[in-house]
């Protein structure tokens, strides 16, 4: 009997070692002590640490602006591979959330979206390859999105706005936003 339990619960062991457990894909940039006002949409470019399904995106979003973040895939130049106003359903899309509502607190990067199952399926992201969260306005006011204007807050990405076309934000304003991605690793 004591033989059963023994190899039965190495049978567990033996599975557990194969299940997905809750991980940090890319722990981004939460030290971010300004906030920085935009009109329209933004973007952080980054690169994974981890292999994993998306779960969740903490971001340092404030205010009362309806937003869509999207998650996508960068150009041969780096750049958010997305135009604003095009279609949300090309290969280039990995994941969209629209209409959405949830903002930091205190000062912090502490908005937590949760990535739902979409027919099943979560996105992927892959260790080392550059992807872009972007945050799109869905009504009039500012998206005030907490940053750092420190050069080399965040050696994953950067910081861009939509000016008829994606560009490197300048001057004061941010060179990163606060954010982290947290998934289900191997």
């Amino acid at each position: 009997m004591r033989l059963r339990i023994f190899l039965f619960l190495l049978l567990i062991a033996a599975l557990n070692t194969n299940c997905k457990k809750d991980c940090v894909l890319d722990s981004g940039m939460k030290d971010a002590h300004n906030t920085f006002p935009f009109q329209s949409a933004v973007a952080q470019t980054f690169t994974p640490t981890q292999s994993g399904t998306l779960t969740e995106v903490i971001h340092g979003l404030q205010g009362n602006v309806n937003y869509d973040l999207l998650i996508t895939d960068t150009d041969s130049n780096g750049l958010p591979n997305y135009n604003l106003g095009g279609s949300l359903t090309g290969s280039n899309i990995i994941y969209v959330g629209q209409g959405l509502n949830t903002y930091a607190t205190g000062g912090l990067v502490n908005g937590t979206v949760a990535i739902p199952h979409v027919q099943g399926q979560k996105p992927v992201l892959f260790a080392g390859i550059k992807y872009a969260l972007i945050l799109v306005p869905n009504s009039t006011g500012a998206m005030l999105w907490r940053g750092s204007s420190g050069s080399g807050s965040y050696t994953g990405g950067d910081a861009y706005e939509w000016n008829n076309g994606w560009t490197l934000t300048t001057g004061i304003e941010p060179k990163d936003f606060g954010f982290v991605l947290n998934g289900r690793c191997n």
